[in-house]
């Protein structure tokens, strides 16, 4: 099931004369770049924050959804600037590692609940790839707290990440030992100790290494949407074998006159975090004045 709004109609004429018109939209999270907002927030919680900034919207149009953000404490202070609500929110959901996304029916945040898998054959006309990359995954990540005079430092190697789909254990273990240097960076949320950057640190090498593996499908199964988890199984003269469970990230639907396929793109089921959606952040101006 997929709830959208309709935003533009046209009308087709083809070659014999038959009209038919053609109807295209978004879904309802359409509504949330509706203008750009300049705002604060200070000691909210990721939740409390998102209900603050979806709460204008008609909750028949914009359902929201948020089981429990993984990110508890409240967020110190954040800048909504010259940002669409859609935008704003996509980053402050990013910048944290969470979950943030569309399922067909509500907007989510946090990781998704839906644990019961449905199955996924490949025989007939559905198929999957798999892919396994290899990225720089070693960093460092530093912070400075103005306030209290404290530079915060730490490595990615310092943080241990809980149980892997073997796949992506494999990719990280290959990606260290491929690429020695690591990168750095600055954490890019306030951090006031270094209990709060380790957080950062572990939410961030997570991210990385769920995009290590990609999972591409197609199939017939109509029950397929954003969030859910598929149990795949290929089978062969030998029988059946077992290729993991996947969560489901990309979905689109075909349909044409009464035959319906799908494709989708899907992470492995074990990941905590989401793959890193690139986004940019705001950053203090220079202004640069005539001379």
């Amino acid at each position: 099931m997929f709830k959208g709004i309709i935003t533009h109609i046209a009308l087709s004429n083809s070659g014999d004369f038959a009209n038919s018109f053609v109807l295209s939209g978004y879904s309802p999270t359409y509504l949330l770049e509706d203008g750009v907002q300049r705002r604060t927030f200070q000691k909210q919680g990721l939740q409390e924050i998102f209900n603050e900034v979806l709460k204008p919207y008609p909750r028949n149009l914009v359902s929201f959804q948020s089981p429990k953000p993984q990110h508890q404490p409240p967020v110190k202070y954040v800048v909504q600037y010259g940002e669409s609500n859609y935008t704003f929110l996509s980053r402050l959901a990013d910048s944290y590692g969470e979950w943030f996304y569309y399922d067909g029916e509500s907007i989510r945040l946090g990781k998704p609940t839906d644990s019961q898998a449905l199955p996924f054959t490949v025989i007939g006309t559905e198929g999957f790839s798999m892919a396994v990359e290899l990225r720089p995954t070693k960093f460092k990540m530093g912070r400075y707290d103005y306030l209290a005079h404290k530079p915060y430092q730490g490595t990615s190697e310092s943080q241990s990440l809980g149980k892997l789909n073997p796949f992506a254990a494999f990719a990280l273990q290959k990606s260290d030992a491929l690429f020695s240097q690591p990168s750095q960076f600055q954490a890019d949320r306030h951090i006031r100790d270094q209990g709060q950057l380790d957080t950062a640190i572990k939410e961030w090498k997570a991210n990385q290494v769920s995009g290590l593996v990609s999972f591409y499908g197609n199939g017939e199964n109509t029950g397929f949407g954003v969030g859910k988890v598929i149990e795949v199984q290929g089978v062969s003269p030998t029988g059946k074998h077992d290729y993991g469970k996947y969560r489901l990230v990309e979905v689109s639907h075909t349909v044409q006159a009464d035959q319906y396929q799908n494709t989708f793109t899907a992470l492995p089921e074990a990941a905590e975090y989401p793959a890193p959606n690139p986004t940019c952040s705001p950053r203090p101006a220079c202004p640069s004045w005539p001379r």
